[in-house]
């Protein structure tokens, strides 16, 4: 029998203190894994008998938890799942990995699913995002009031950015807007990386590395610090 973990603790950071949270709403142990937060909700997985895996929602504001899918044996290994978050605060789709390559979208509506990709190895660092724009980027070449009704247009649920990293140093991004783009590069060998950076292993530590792609750039860590393409 596995012992229960401590419930979550929130930082309050005006008072410099952690509060114990969900004590008799929420129990994790070492068959959990916390996958996501956004502010309002967490997303976690709970690995049960029989290889029945189940994900959860906690929703803060409703104090409510929500199961929203159970994945069973012939699903295959199931990792690196994610919100797509709405700048509005609503969440409509989940991506996940399977099997360590390929790229899964969840409409937690309809609870369809859709492959949309697949990456050259297995998925080491992985991260979702909305086509938008902050404010301050907006501005850049355009009027301030031009800038913020930009901002206000809720972007279209249907476009996303997915941004992969892998066990052979690629990374690929997914981009959906009108159609569905992939673009992929060894780190290795991109632009900057010259005589001994080539030759490093920049992810040979296992560690639990971080990837996010916005407008144009894609920022990586890695056992040598932030990479930026």
């Amino acid at each position: 029998m596995y012992e229960p973990l401590p419930p979550i603790n929130m930082s309050d950071l005006e008072q410099n203190i952690l509060q114990p949270y969900g004590e008799g709403e929420i129990e994790f142990n070492q068959n959990t894994v916390p996958f996501d937060f956004d502010g309002q909700r967490l997303l976690w997985m709970k690995y049960c008998n029989n290889d029945i895996r189940e994900i959860y929602i906690y929703h803060f504001a409703e104090q409510k938890i929500e199961l929203v899918k159970t994945f069973n044996k012939s699903d295959g290994m199931i990792s690196n799942v994610k919100f797509l978050k709405q700048p509005g605060g609503g969440v409509k789709y989940l991506f996940y990995v399977k099997d360590g390559q390929y790229i899964v979208r969840l409409n937690l509506q309809s609870r369809d699913q859709e492959v949309i990709g697949r990456t050259a190895d297995v998925v080491v660092a992985f991260n979702v995002t909305y086509n938008h724009k902050r404010l301050k980027d907006l501005m850049i070449g355009a009027k301030q009031q031009a800038a913020e009704d930009l901002e206000q247009q809720m972007p279209d649920p249907q476009h996303f950015n997915v941004v992969c990293l892998d066990e052979s140093q690629n990374i690929t991004l997914f981009c959906q807007n009108s159609i569905l783009n992939k673009y992929e590069f060894k780190v290795h060998t991109a632009r900057g990386m010259t005589g001994e950076l080539k030759s490093k292993d920049w992810f040979g530590m296992g560690y639990p590395y971080f990837i996010c792609y916005y407008d144009k750039y894609i920022a990586c860590s890695s056992d040598y610090g932030v990479l930026l393409f």
